[in-house]
């Protein structure tokens, strides 16, 4: 093949062969599948190093090098033979290539965490470039994370030029905070076939772009293995022999971007995210979405207690057992795995490894919680509760307990550490043998970061308590607190009127709070589809289907059931006194095929801004109907027609997908396409299938009605309460050296949010992690305890790690060294 009519010089190019083998440790097959592969295809790999000389191999993934480590310790020690000889480039940092939209921010980092830390601990050095080639779409907020984890350049390959537009395919990829990579889109592809090296070799020196000489091409056998065969080697030696062709050479993306990063400034910058491919992978299999929500939830508050424990009582940190829930957590986060699109008994796997996950933080959490509740002076009468707050602010909502009781009456009430009375309210209680167990909610004010002491105590006729008033009021098509009234229509259980008694204003232009069901015969991935917009019925109320099931003091829940064909769905709703959440605890039976669920919110909003959490961010997006990926909350934000600001915001605890139309706000609930499904398959008739989402699940969202836009409305520190429930620990009443109330960590500023709490990788000291939400330059002040305040400065949407020891503060990148 020869450059025929191409107006460049050709001979002028080099074309850096990039050796591959992109292997999905987990997507039609099951994992020990993928590690066998994994092994035999880095075994060819070093045989053809072993045959050729100049030959690079290029291999991501620190899980797999693991696996390799335990099972072929001999293949291990020549890989890192052929690192040190520089035929061998570890890229990516990353435990594995995950979804980059779905994984909360802290995952991602967790991935350079522990990979970089593997890489430098095996090989003596960390990745350079980021490489996700596989990942379906990649949050704005990436290059900020790569960056403070040493690596300056990334490589990716979807969206492809039919899915997203770039002005180039090599670029300055900016995130909102002003860090930038240099990111390189990959021609072609990451895989080859045997005989199209040499057209691709062409293709790549036609291709390159901003006047540079240098480019690159990927090669190779994957997915399920394989890696460069020897006829690829022959046909790039080939090409070098026409005098008139472009140069290739066996190269590595370390070795590219050397080569241009000097001339590498007059390329364009892009300041936006990589998106989309396969919308309908935000909500496939609903089961992973929701644990992997939990175990990352889990886990934060996990090391925040240990955090807590070690520092106030000298607990031993449970650094092993955490670190390796985190590696299960981060290898499920595998784009395949996550995105829901691997066949059952993958995803079943999966499901078990966040299962095993949320047991060991489930463990960490109740150790602190033991080793510092029994360390609390909580002598005194009636039964103590230790009530945990995990979140950097102080925080007021409703605890649900539940406290054993010496005797057979329930007439109790509660007070706060000063032995102030609290407002509570009773659910129900059990009687047996050994007395009686009672739940019963209270409004409770906890520190940040910290933990306050109840106690419920015995009442009589004459305490405080027995005289409490409920601020709600109900009727057959109505629920009503001091803060909000719904309406609802009796024949389809919909809420036909949301008025704010703060704003003085209805938000709903129609029925909202509607499960719709779509047509969605698209195939797991939904690919080449952008919107899922053709309804096909809606859940409707049941006979006598609203009804007021729980009423008090604190709290007014209403619950609605529905049907639609053989599905069932009930809705419970909660109103608090005095607080801006309503919350709705959903319980759906679902038993269609084909078809997706969504949740719709049509506001009265006009001049709407549509605002989704991203991980470690939030972006603004066009109101197109189009699915959209989102973290724990989407926010619609605008004008009402007294011409005042405000807005709705939807919060989630397990869910990652929304679409926004016209001031209308939709939560996609599930999908239920035939598992592992790719078009341009057809499904055969004479087959039975696997459908996705059958059965019965549960999760809760929540409405936030608010003034002003999500920033004025307190969203995130909202969102992040639902999903960091407090922590409830009953407690014998005894003497000890702790107080009734204490604060670990407590930022004064409302939009910085303090993620992480934990051990530092390298000492016993405490690290922690923060980032501003609103995109704000702030001067906040960081309370450690009793220790005076440290100052921290933080730039618009900064994600800032610090060491914590001997009362100072340093900075460290996100592999928690020292930042040069």
């Amino acid at each position: 093949m020869t450059n025929g009519s191409s107006a460049k010089n050709l001979s002028e190019y080099t074309v850096h062969m990039v050796g591959n083998s992109h292997i999905d440790p987990v997507w039609q097959w099951r994992w020990e599948e993928g590690r066998n592969e994994v092994i035999d295809t880095c075994r060819s790999a070093v045989e053809r190093a072993q045959e050729t000389p100049d030959f690079v191999f290029t291999r991501s993934s620190a899980v797999t090098y693991q696996w390799i480590e335990q099972v072929a310790p001999e293949l291990f020690a020549d890989i890192k033979r052929l690192v040190v000889r520089g035929n061998w480039c570890i890229v990516g940092g990353w435990w594995v290539q995950p979804d980059c939209n779905i994984p909360c921010g802290e995952s991602l980092v967790r991935q350079g965490l522990y990979g970089q830390r593997y890489f430098i601990e095996k090989f003596g050095m960390p990745a350079k470039t980021a490489y996700n080639v596989d990942t379906f779409g990649h949050a704005a907020t990436l290059p900020q994370i790569f960056l403070k984890q040493g690596m300056g350049q990334y490589c990716f390959f979807r969206p492809g030029p039919d899915e997203k537009e770039l002005p180039a395919n090599l670029f300055w990829w900016q995130a909102p905070d002003g860090s930038r990579v240099l990111a390189a889109r990959m021609p072609g592809h990451y895989l080859s076939q045997a005989d199209e090296i040499e057209q691709r070799i062409y293709e790549a020196a036609e291709q390159s772009v901003g006047g540079l000489r240098h480019t690159m091409s990927f090669y190779g056998v994957g997915n399920h293995g394989g890696g460069p065969t020897k006829a690829n080697i022959r046909s790039i030696q080939k090409v070098n022999e026409a005098p008139d062709g472009p140069r290739a050479i066996f190269s590595s993306p370390d070795t590219f971007f050397d080569a241009i990063r000097q001339d590498a400034e007059s390329l364009p910058t892009v300041k936006e995210e990589l998106q989309y491919h396969s919308r309908g992978c935000y909500t496939a299999v609903s089961a992973i979405k929701k644990h992997n929500r939990l175990a990352e939830n889990m886990l934060l508050q996990a090391e925040k207690m240990s955090g807590m424990a070690g520092h106030l009582v000298g607990a031993r940190y449970p650094r092993q057992e955490l670190e390796y829930a985190w590696k299960q957590v981060l290898f499920n986060q595998f784009h395949d795995i996550l995105a829901g699109t691997s066949i059952r008994p993958a995803c079943d796997d999966a499901i078990l490894q966040y299962q095993e996950a949320e047991t060991i933080a489930g463990r960490a959490i109740r150790q602190a919680m033991t080793h510092i509740s029994q360390s609390i002076d909580t002598a005194g009468e009636g039964r103590p509760v230790v009530i945990y707050n995990t979140l950097s602010w102080p925080r007021e909502e409703v605890v649900e307990l539940e406290v054993t009781w010496p005797n057979h009456n329930d007439n109790v009430w509660v007070v706060d550490d000063r032995n102030q009375p609290v407002p509570y309210q009773v659910l129900s209680s059990t009687i047996s043998g050994r007395g009686t167990t009672i739940r019963l909610l209270i409004r409770a004010e906890l520190p940040a970061c910290g933990y306050r002491v109840y106690r419920v105590l015995q009442a009589t006729q004459a305490e405080p308590g027995n005289a409490q008033a409920t601020p709600f009021r109900a009727g057959s098509d109505f629920v009503e607190s001091d803060v909000y009234r719904l309406e609802f229509d009796p024949a389809t259980g919909y809420i036909t009127r949301l008025f704010d008694k703060r704003l003085g204003q209805d938000l709903l232009a129609g029925p909202a709070n509607v499960p719709i069901v779509i047509d969605d015969p698209s195939d797991t991935w939904s690919h080449g589809v952008d919107s899922f917009r053709t309804e096909i019925g809606r859940f409707q109320a049941d006979k006598n289907g609203i009804e007021v099931v729980e009423v008090g003091p604190v709290r007014l829940r209403v619950r609605v059931t529905m049907s639609y064909k053989e599905s069932a769905l009930v809705q419970d709703i909660r109103l608090y006194a005095g607080l801006p959440r309503i919350d709705v605890k959903l319980t759906v039976d679902y038993h269609g095929h084909n078809e997706m669920l969504k949740i719709a919110f049509p506001t009265a909003i006009e001049a709407p801004t549509a605002t989704y959490e991203v991980p470690y961010g939030h972006v603004v997006r066009p109101q197109t109907g189009c699915e959209e990926p989102a973290q724990k909350w989407a926010d619609i934000s605008g004008r009402l027609a007294d011409d005042s600001e405000a807005g709705l915001a939807i919060l989630n605890d397990a869910k990652y997908g929304y679409d926004a139309l016209d001031g209308q706000l939709r939560l996609s609930v599930l999908r239920t396409p035939i598992y592992c499904f790719h078009e341009p398959s057809q499904p055969d008739c004479k087959r039975r299938y696997e459908f996705t989402d059958q059965g019965s699940q549960q999760f809760t969202y929540a409405l936030l009605p608010h003034k002003g836009d999500w920033r004025q409305g307190d969203v995130v520190r909202q969102a992040q309460q639902l999903n960091h429930p407090s922590l409830v620990r009953e407690e014998p009443a005894h003497t000890g050296s702790l107080p009734l109330v204490f604060s670990l960590a407590n930022v004064d500023a409302a939009n910085v949010i303090v993620e992480v709490v934990k051990q530092h990788e390298d000492s016993n000291n405490l690290v922690l992690r923060a980032y501003e939400t609103h995109g704000e330059q702030t001067d906040t002040m960081l309370q450690i305890a009793h220790q005076p305040p440290v100052r921290l400065f933080f730039t618009p949407y900064e994600i800032k790690t610090v060491l914590l020891a001997d009362g100072e503060a340093t900075e460290l990148d996100m592999l928690e060294r020292t930042e040069s």
